[in-house]
């Protein structure tokens, strides 16, 4: 279905200007030519036919576009008939007219053969208002056939694309709408976590400064443990030293007459298969017996029998492991000179 921009209106408006009237004198000049009745003034004939050719003539060039367009459908049949209806159909020879011009047979609706009116229809009116009323019926519930759009494609498209635009606005406006509780939702909890955060963060500074003071007590802490650890070593081995040289000088008493001039620790021999760490501390002694029952005798035999037992003594105590005698220097009377090394009891380290 097509529907023209222009009617009986178009007839009574081109009256209007030709002859330089009002549209009422228009409307009741068209009126009287639709019912045969020719112009009183002589002089209108020929602006009334000039006004209903150029009607005619625009008509005709729109029903010969619809109907080529409507010959393009493959599904469509080719029109038959075209059948006129209102006021404006029964203008003077405006049915030869468009007869010529489309080669279809032309004739105008008549209310009473081609409408089907029902039984208690006596009181429906059979003039032009039935006609209109008919056409406006025919225009809404006419679903079948072919509907004709002579706009180029890029037109129809642009039309398309417009009528479409609100259902798109209305589209976005809807899913901003759909989304905007959420993010709202998601900024307060935002700002409410941020709040938070500040504040937490402010309670737990000072507690950060303990912590921090804390650790570095801590730390203070673990280094005066060690260097109790390393007093605590060092004062027993103070001690054990101690007890080692008097350990030593109650055996000397025990002797009489015997002195120690030095004592050194010596070092790892090359030799042993033994490290700094796990070898035996070993001391070197050196030291003099005086024998006072012969002081000018060179090395009596009472003065060796005292150097063995000095020897013996050491070999008892429980801080020596091994004793080996280094030598003995007998050239000055009355003294024996002698030389010992002493390995240290592992399980008395110093």
């Amino acid at each position: 279905m097509r529907t023209l921009p222009f009617g009986g209106n178009l007839a009574t408006q081109l009256l209007a200007k030709k002859l330089s009237c009002e549209i009422n004198e228009a409307e009741t000049l068209k009126r009287e030519l639709c019912e045969g009745r020719g112009p009183d003034d002589s002089g209108r004939p020929g602006l009334i036919d000039e006004a209903v050719i150029e009607f005619t003539a625009r008509l005709q060039a729109e029903l010969t576009r619809s109907i080529f367009s409507y010959s393009r459908h493959t599904e469509a049949e080719s029109p038959k008939e075209i059948i006129l209806m209102g006021g404006g159909s029964r203008l003077p020879e405006l049915n030869r007219r468009i007869a010529e011009s489309t080669a279809l047979p032309v004739r105008n609706l008549d209310v009473t053969a081609d409408l089907d009116l029902r039984s208690g229809s006596e009181g429906v009116p059979r003039d032009d208002s039935m006609l209109a009323l008919a056409g406006l019926a025919q225009s809404q519930i006419g679903n079948e056939g072919v509907a004709m759009n002579l706009l180029p494609d890029e037109r129809q498209a642009e039309q398309e694309a417009q009528r479409a635009r609100p259902w798109w606005l209305a589209a976005a406006a809807l899913l901003i709408l759909a989304f905007l509780p959420p993010i709202i939702y998601l900024q307060l909890t935002a700002s409410r976590h941020a709040e938070r955060s500040r504040i937490l963060q402010a309670e737990l500074r000072p507690l950060i400064k303990w912590d921090a003071r804390n650790r570095q007590n801590l730390e203070r802490i673990e280094l005066l443990r060690e260097r109790m650890a390393t007093l605590r070593e060092v004062e027993q081995r103070s001690m054990r030293w101690t007890l080692l040289l008097a350990d030593m000088q109650s055996r000397l008493e025990a002797v009489g007459d015997v002195w120690l001039e030095s004592m050194v620790i010596l070092p790892v021999s090359r030799l042993s298969s033994d490290t700094e760490e796990s070898a035996p501390l070993r001391l070197g002694l050196s030291g003099k017996l005086l024998d006072i029952e012969n002081p000018t005798t060179k090395a009596s035999s009472a003065s060796r029998d005292r150097v063995n037992q000095l020897l013996q003594s050491f070999v008892e105590s429980k801080y020596v492991q091994d004793i080996s005698a280094g030598g003995f220097d007998k050239s000055q009377p009355g003294i024996l000179k002698f030389e010992l090394t002493l390995v240290i009891n592992r399980e008395e380290s110093l």
